[in-house]
């Protein structure tokens, strides 16, 4: 009897596990999503001429919706709306596939507690949101999806003319032309086969962005703020403000920066950790732009911004009162802002065509009278993209659907990656390899309309060989000897970074063993350098970054060879610090546009300080802190002293808390030839302008001081505060080199306030600093 109970208890336990568990139900065109909690379930149906999504839930407040079109490697629509003091078990992912509609996915979110749910659709939602009469779930409707549907619709074989031409007819992407204007034929064409569109086609009910329109349908909530974050339009300009936050251009970098990607069609803004002023959501398009997308990612430990474009823009960033703004115009474009761009070459027709006139893509038959194909027509490549497919092997790649031509394979580092650009097409994927592959991870992403990127990532330097066939491809990988290294990077510059513990270090105490021979006539770069420093393995590698085709290498017990075939016999190698004490770079600079000499590494190291940081403001007025113009004259001076090949390390990059002594070990640890201090004022009433600090006993830093302090007044036309010495102050006092705290302004200051609330007047500073460090280290023995 004992066994019988625990038998029944057991199938209990299991029963109410699987109860707990979502289940997928379908029937025909309908399917539904068991789930739990306060969300029973999700439902799909299709009915008539649209698509319905009902979420069974305990609340049904919607709080926020938006639409997000498709962007970089996200070829699909997502319609996003929030659900108030509801949540779900886990994070739900409900794939659909049917009529428009792709995948649901749901989320919690807290503060306050809410379900984010994101309906990816292939076309632009045309759709309603409320809660349902009987307030028991949340309905969403999307119109213009015929009944019965079980994947993108098709387009009729019946060709419906029209009575009323559009300014620029824009076939479907069946590649079947429709004549504006034509008879009605007796009977209907039939074509053999209907091609289907790769996405569906946009119905005609469906809003079609231009470029007056504000990116979202009717009945979404026009947003134009988060957090810190915001947009107004001013006639013709689209104005962006970022509050109490100072951008520099760059690409990388541990700093609040953007950049513009033009192949994907956005400025993205990356601020370095989690901004909790931000909230990750949309805001809403304008003439201009097609919205603003803002979340944290975790991956990268940053907010980031995406400012979404449909063609071509020019743009202007400046610095007012501390804040970051973008002001941005529509560019001159040839291409149609429409949902499916109609082909360049399809003119506009002036009149009612008729039939015979019927402007054609080169690549589609033209029709008669009576369009009727007698066969199926083939997309040109141009327009319906090859659909790549991936077989991912512990040592291999395998590929089909590649065409004959254009793939490119080379090696990057930060993080050590193989990266292959096929052209073509392929859906989206991120795969963990199992432990024994030589790499740990496989990511697919479309950087654009018709070019695959795949990144191999790796824990080791392994080669590849390349083979193609007729429509397929293999990458074979193979192990190498070599160590300690990894690619470069994607901008140009990096060739190789020789990466281990402590190797900075190591480096400047025998960087006179180091041997290094740059053959222009044999496009060779050859580097002997001791083990002490650094172990470099032994075997050969492709590299192919446009810098380097390959490397070649072996160690004895003494030292490492390693010679480098370049790919250009003109580009000049040369070694530099990287961007942290465990990294060197081999990088690349042009003959006959050769940076100044790079001073000693094991003597000329300047330590740049950007004064306070964190919970430390400095000195404050009203809304403006001193830490943020301290770190913008710290970063645009390390560029322009990086520039001119001297190397330079910061006690901080971002605004971060760190203690004085902190900041005076990290540069006595670094050896560092010089300490600079940079600093904001604040001052009793009369008094403004530029003062430089020193230790009193310095002479040398007395004298530093001096060429800083003249220089400074001379180029910002700042009034002269003098010298001071100072003993009290940690930085000078507890740093073993020679070290400067400057002050560059007085924020206490009308005058001098106004002038560092200029991009201007902060480049100047950052200029003015940089030309008189490299003045003291010429002048140091």
């Amino acid at each position: 009897m004992r066994k019988i109970g625990s038998i029944l208890l057991s199938f209990c336990l299991i029963l109410s596990l699987l109860l707990s568990l979502p289940v997928k139900s379908m029937a025909a065109n309908n399917v539904e999503l068991s789930i739990g909690g306060s969300v029973s379930k999700v439902a799909y149906s299709q009915a008539n001429n649209s698509e319905e999504i009902r979420i069974y839930a305990s609340s049904t407040q919607i709080v926020k919706q938006y639409i997000i079109p498709p962007e970089g490697s996200v070829t699909y629509y997502r319609l996003g709306f929030e659900i108030a003091n509801v949540s779900v078990p886990k994070t739900i992912k409900f794939d659909v596939n049917k009529g428009s509609v792709m995948q649901i996915r749901m989320a919690n979110l807290s503060d306050p507690i809410r379900t984010s749910v994101v309906v990816e659709t292939t076309k632009k939602p045309d759709y309603t949101l409320t809660p349902s009469q009987d307030g028991k779930s949340v309905v969403l409707t999307l119109k213009g999806t015929g009944t019965g549907s079980s994947t993108a619709p098709s387009p009729s074989p019946s060709p419906t003319p029209s009575t009323t031409p559009s300014a620029t007819p824009s076939p479907t992407q069946s590649s079947t032309p429709k004549p504006s204007s034509s008879p009605t034929p007796s009977t209907t064409p039939t074509p053999s086969s209907t091609p289907k569109p790769s996405t569906t086609p946009v119905s005609t009910t469906t809003p079609t962005p231009n470029p007056g329109s504000t990116g979202t349908t009717s009945s979404t909530k026009l947003i134009t703020k988060n957090g810190p974050l915001s947009w107004t339009m001013l006639g013709d300009t689209c104005v962006i403000t970022l509050e109490g936050i100072s951008l520099t251009q760059a690409t990388s970098g541990n700093m609040p920066r953007f950049e513009l990607r033009e192949k994907e069609k956005l400025i993205q803004i990356t601020i370095p950790g989690k901004d909790t002023r931000f909230t990750d959501g949309f805001l809403s398009g304008n003439s201009v732009i097609h919205g603003i997308l803002v979340n944290y990612n975790a991956k990268q430990n940053a907010t980031l911004i995406r400012i979404s474009y449909p063609n071509t823009i020019t743009f202007s960033h400046s610095l007012n009162n501390g804040n970051s703004v973008l002001q941005i115009k529509a560019g001159k474009t040839t291409i149609p802002v429409s949902d499916t761009p109609s082909p360049s070459a399809t003119p506009a027709p002036t009149s009612t065509p008729a039939p015979s006139a019927t402007p054609v893509p080169s690549s589609t038959p033209v029709p008669s009278t009576t369009p009727v194909p007698s066969t199926t027509p083939t997309p040109s490549a141009t327009t319906q993209p090859v659909g790549l497919s991936f077989t991912f092997n512990s040592q291999s790649v395998g590929i089909t659907g590649v065409s004959s031509s254009g793939t490119r394979i080379y090696r990057l580092g930060n993080p050590s990656c193989i990266v292959m650009e096929i052209p073509g097409t392929a859906v989206p994927s991120d795969k963990i390899m199992p432990a024994g592959s030589l790499y740990s991870r496989a990511v697919v992403s479309q950087p654009s309309s018709n070019l695959v990127r795949v990144e191999l990532y790796t824990d080791t330097f392994i080669d590849w060989d390349y083979t193609q066939g007729s429509g397929t491809g293999n990458l074979q990988l193979t192990n190498t000897g070599l160590t300690n290294i990894q690619g470069g990077s994607s901008d140009g510059n990096i060739v190789l970074r020789l990466v281990s513990s402590g190797i900075v270090s190591r480096y400047r105490q025998y960087a006179n063993e180091v041997i290094l021979d740059d053959s222009s006539a044999n496009g060779t770069f050859t580097l002997s350098i001791p083990t002490s420093i650094i172990s470099l393995g032994e075997g050969m590698a492709k590299i192919e970054n446009g810098l380097a085709k390959s490397i070649a290498g072996f160690t004895t017990a003494q030292s490492s060879y390693l010679m480098i075939n370049k790919t250009s016999s003109s580009t000049q190698l040369k070694i530099v610090e990287g961007s942290n004490a465990d990294e060197l770079l081999i990088v690349a600079t042009t003959s006959g546009s050769v940076p100044n000499p790079q001073p000693s590494p094991a003597t000329k190291l300047v330590v740049l300080d950007p004064g306070h940081g964190g919970s430390d403001p400095g000195a404050v007025k009203g809304s403006y802190l001193e830490k943020t113009y301290n770190l913008e004259i710290a970063l645009r001076t390390e560029a322009i002293l990086k520039s001119r090949g001297i190397n330079v390390a910061l006690t901080r990059t971002t605004d971060v808390f760190v203690g004085l002594e902190e900041r005076a070990k990290f540069a006595n640890d670094l050896y560092a030839s010089l300490f600079v201090s940079i600093h904001n004022n604040s001052m009793p009433a009369g008094y403004k302008g530029t003062m430089m600090l020193y230790y009193p006993t310095s002479t040398t830093g007395k004298a530093y001081a001096q060429i800083m302090l003249n220089n400074m007044v001379r180029d910002l036309n700042t009034n002269n505060l003098g010298l001071s010495a100072r003993g009290d102050l940690v930085v000078l006092k507890k740093t073993t080199m020679p070290a400067v705290l400057a002050e560059i302004a007085c924020m206490s200051d009308p005058d001098d306030m106004a002038l560092l609330n200029t991009t201007e007047f902060i480049q100047k500073a950052a200029e003015s600093l940089a030309n008189s460090i490299i003045q003291i280290l010429n002048s140091q023995s």
